[in-house]
């Protein structure tokens, strides 16, 4: 699904003139600690030295700034200088990975993720690759020591999902969350310095990659609808007397209504379980880590507002509000 960043929108907040004050992140205003802490010092800090190295990790961190902005901003404002640039690298793995998997007709998107999915796992046997994002994510897991469990099975579940023809019930939702989903969450954040058992850590982002998805599908909703993509289990839809052409065409009826607004109390019930997490981190990574849950929370209230009308067009982030998250994500240590 095409990802709705909200910080495309709060670095036009940011360029744009303000009648109120630009909320702060400490004591500084946000865009003065984006500038402040260049990117070569976060290098430094994470002692990632020699000009090819230095270039590789500058490669995975400006991949995801043009894929997926929503995920650079938060890290490259909210996470600890030293651990930035692994963290970075995982996740442009995650989304170059996901690209690859979403692009073109279902033939040539299996032909292109096989081949893909070959030459990482034949990088991971290596310990050598083309690819620069690919090179920072094994010097990652190399100096991390960083299990390759969750690379595995992303694309394993990535390669399945190649064929994707909707969900039947709640139960094929959830083995979706389980295979594709959380392990393409934990191949992100598996580098988190955590305070309970990994057991345990995983398996409360289970609940947030639980509650991220279901979010996604509900600000995407109007799109996929579009490109033919239902991402709400058919069972729901029997079951509040909706067809998928009612989606598809925007209607506004009682059913419909209903639908969404039971859609989006599941993710803010999962929400309430996934929130565990925060505690479960090291306190140098809670503002990143509850700002990702503020912002879910966000959405799925604009959704409950919207109703009906994400079925006609997308929900969009609010710049100053994104940055009062980040503000309070910030001071709420």
């Amino acid at each position: 699904m095409l990802e709705m960043d909200a910080f495309r929108a709060v670095l036009r907040g940011l360029r744009q003139p303000r009648r109120q004050p630009v909320p702060l992140l400490g004591d500084r205003p946000v865009g003065e600690l984006a500038v402040r802490r260049s990117w070569d010092s976060c290098l430094d800090a994470a002692g990632i030295r020699g000009r090819a190295l230095r270039a590789d990790f500058t490669c995975a961190s400006r991949t995801l700034l043009r894929r997926r902005l929503s995920m650079w901003a938060p890290a490259r404002l909210l996470a600890p200088a030293e651990d930035l640039p692994f963290g970075l690298a995982c996740a442009a793995l995650h989304v170059l990975s996901d690209d690859i998997c979403d692009t073109g007709s279902a033939p040539e998107r299996r032909r292109r993720f096989e081949a893909w999915c070959g030459e990482l796992r034949s990088a991971v046997e290596t310990g050598s690759s083309r690819h620069p994002v690919v090179r920072a994510y094994l010097h990652t897991s190399g100096v991390r020591g960083l299990s390759h469990r969750w690379l595995h099975s992303y694309l394993d579940g990535a390669l399945a999902d190649v064929d994707f023809a909707g969900f039947a019930d709640e139960a094929a939702y959830q083995r979706y969350v389980e295979t594709l989903t959380w392990p393409g969450m934990m191949l992100t954040v598996g580098l988190t310095p955590r305070l309970v058992s990994e057991d345990v850590f995983a398996s409360s982002w289970r609940w947030v990659a639980d509650t991220v998805q279901r979010t996604d599908i509900l600000m995407d909703l109007s799109r996929d609808m579009r490109e033919g993509r239902l991402y709400l289990p058919v069972s729901d839809l029997e079951h509040f007397g909706v067809r998928p052409s009612d989606l598809a065409a925007g209607r506004d009826t009682p059913g419909v209504r209903s639908l969404i607004a039971a859609s989006a109390q599941r993710g803010l019930t999962s929400l309430g379980s996934a929130r565990r997490v925060v505690d479960e981190v090291a306190p140098s990574y809670r503002p990143v880590t509850r700002f990702v849950l503020d912002l879910c929370q966000h959405r799925l209230q604009m959704v409950l507002a919207a109703g009906a009308a994400v079925t006609r067009r997308p929900v969009r982030d609010e710049p100053l509000t994104c940055l009062r998250l980040l503000a309070r994500a910030r001071r709420a240590r």
